[in-house]
Parts: C-alpha cells; structure tokens; sequence
C-alpha cells in the first residue's frame, strides 16, 4: 500500500513538472512571436506606402473558413529577378490578400504589390524574408493590383502557396 503512495506521488510530481514546462515553452513561443512579427509597410519608390502586411501570429491567427477565391502559386523566379502575377486583383482599403508562400532554397527575398495602373511596385520598407510569408496583406488605397515578388539572391529560387482574395 506504502509503494502504490509512493508512486501515485511520484506521477503528480513528474506531471507537474511536465505542465509547468509545457505552459512554460507556450508562452515564451507566443511572446517571441507576438516581438518578432510587427506589421510591414509596404512603399513605393515615391516612398509612399502602398499596403500594410500583417504576419499570422499567436493574437492574429489566419481566418478558418474563407469564402473568396484562392489562387496556387509555383514560380521559379531567376537571380535579381522581379515577377508579377498573371492575376490582377481590383481592390479596395477594406480588401485583405492572405498570403502563404514558401521559398526554395531560402533566399533573400521580397512580396509586395505592383499597381497596374501606375506601373509601381511596393515592397516592405527594410522587410526581407528567406523563408516565404505567411499572413495578409491590406491596400492602403483602391486600385488594380498584382502580386510582386522580387528575389534579391543570385540564385533562382521558387516560390510556392497559396493566394487568397
């Protein structure tokens, strides 16, 4: 009977530690989250900002069910090249753009948008990624716009995901 004491405590401690450990490791996962991924401005060479991108977070996490068009992506985008989509999108300050592209190799990279109708691209001020974007993308004006992305390594790379409007 002594033992079975024993050892039922010895399962509460352990389990304890485990708890304690787990919610330990969750939190500092959502703090260094919530620190590394601030939103970007997106600016234009006249240096004036053409959207906003907000990274999915612990506090921002992506929209369960969408009700909009989802389009594939699957580029191989040559060294210091710049692509566009084949897609043009109308839209407006309220519109979102969800992004979930992965790059491969990871390289040095850049998404933005490119205003068909003025010819301008806009890219994140300062905001590189070598690993691919996941989050949404807000207009800060009305306008006809394309999917940008640049790749700033001297080698190809592809460019995978999903694009959702």
């Amino acid at each position: 009977m002594k033992k079975n004491h024993q050892l039922s405590k010895l399962i509460s401690c352990i389990l304890s530690v485990f708890f304690v450990l787990l919610c330990s490791g969750q939190s500092v996962i959502a703090q260094d989250l919530d620190y590394i991924q601030k939103p970007i401005e997106f600016i234009d060479e006249n240096g004036e900002v053409m959207a906003v991108f907000i990274p999915y977070s612990v506090n921002n996490p992506p929209p369960i069910s969408m009700r909009r068009v989802i389009y594939n992506i699957n580029k191989d985008i040559t060294a210091y090249g710049i692509a566009t989509g084949a897609t043009n999108f109308y839209l407006t300050t309220s519109s979102e753009i969800s992004l979930n592209i992965v790059i491969n190799p990871q390289v040095s990279s850049n998404i933005g948008l490119y205003d068909v109708s003025t010819g301008k691209y806009g890219f994140p001020a300062g905001g590189l990624s070598s690993s691919g974007w996941n989050g949404v993308l807000k207009p800060s004006y009305s306008g006809t716009f394309s999917i940008a992305i640049r790749n700033n390594s001297s080698q190809t790379a592809n460019y995978s995901g999903t694009i959702t409007v």
